[in-house]
């Protein structure tokens, strides 16, 4: 027998040679650093829980300048004067209705999505981590309007009926997109959190414009939320499970995400500087009208992009388990 002969064998029924046995191709090679393949459900706290301490830090930023400090009651009320003025002005329209119906109508939208991963999906983890986000940021949203005293400073701006920061109905909406966000399968992310916030923006434009909440509210609303959505973020992880390839798909630079990112930073810059420019206005004598309009709009909506940027790229980025 000669000597290639008596060392060639026969490939396996399967056609894969012995070697072949011990290779097996890595679906995360290309997505790590390193190419090292991150353990089955190896969500950590730590990004989660400091993201999470910094949205608290800006929302207490927010409530210190915004409630507690003269010059930034001051500024807000440059845009908020022109909608206190018709605040008594008549029956609310549109607006008023698309405040008292979609926040509420997207809640239960969002609890029927708690129900299927309980009940369809077995993913009681990421539904406990869904509801406590969802009743922690509306409880935190009445203790804080509770708890905080809007002072009356000798600054020209009315005492009207205290303290309304958070806005509930922002909170309600922007906890139900939040919600539905964190439960989303990983593909379908990036366009559920556009989604949320374009909602919760029109939201807090309609509660704006209807002279129920001033813009700080709004941003408090959204701020409270966003902290509980990347608070129970690891709970949600560590049951989302998929083939290769969606996960793979999931880790991928996002349009969706790219939009959230531009609209929100373009959206913020464009309020700041209309209220700057409402500010001068003002205290040059003259009315700003439609650009004071325009910097209250701004401020409410222009942020919220931002939110959901942050959430959704943080889910990205962190790798959920495989299926399998």
């Amino acid at each position: 027998m000669d000597l290639i002969t008596r060392h060639t064998s026969p490939l396996p029924p399967d056609g894969h040679t012995p070697a072949d046995r011990f290779r097996h191709d890595d679906p995360w090679r290309d997505l790590g650093p390193g190419g090292r393949r991150p353990p089955a459900g190896g969500t950590r706290w730590w990004p989660w829980l400091f993201a999470a301490l910094l949205t608290v830090a800006a929302l207490a930023a927010v409530i210190r300048f915004f409630v507690f400090s003269p010059t930034g009651q001051l500024i807000e009320y440059r845009a908020f004067h022109l909608v206190e003025q018709r605040q008594n002005a008549g029956p609310g329209g549109t607006a008023q209705q698309l405040l008292t119906i979609a926040p509420i109508a997207v809640e239960l939208v969002a609890g029927l999505a708690v129900l299927h991963a309980l009940a369809v999906r077995r993913r009681w983890r990421a539904a406990t981590g869904v509801v406590v986000a969802l009743v922690g940021a509306n409880v935190t949203t009445q203790l804080l309007k509770a708890l905080l005293e809007r002072p009356d400073f000798p600054n020209g701006v009315p005492y009207l009926a205290g303290n309304s920061l958070p806005s509930g109905h922002t909170t309600l909406a922007a906890s139900a997109a939040v919600a539905l966000v964190l439960l989303a399968a990983p593909r379908w992310r990036g366009v559920v959190a556009f989604a949320g916030a374009v909602f919760t923006a029109v939201i807090g434009a309609a509660a704006y414009l209807e002279a129920w909440h001033r813009p700080s509210d709004m941003m408090a609303a959204c701020l409270t939320t966003l902290a509980w959505g990347l608070l129970v973020a690891p709970l949600v992880q560590h049951d989302v499970v998929g083939t290769d390839e969606h996960l793979r798909a999931s880790l991928r630079p996002s349009l969706w995400g790219a939009l959230l990112w531009t609209f929100g930073l373009l959206g913020t810059a464009a309020a700041v500087g209309l209220l700057a420019a409402t500010v001068a206005v003002a205290d040059s004598g003259a009315e700003p009208g439609t650009l004071a309009l325009a910097a209250g709009v701004g401020l409410s909506a222009g942020p919220v992009p931002l939110h959901w940027a942050l959430l959704a790229s943080g889910l990205r980025r962190d790798r959920p388990r495989r299926r399998g």
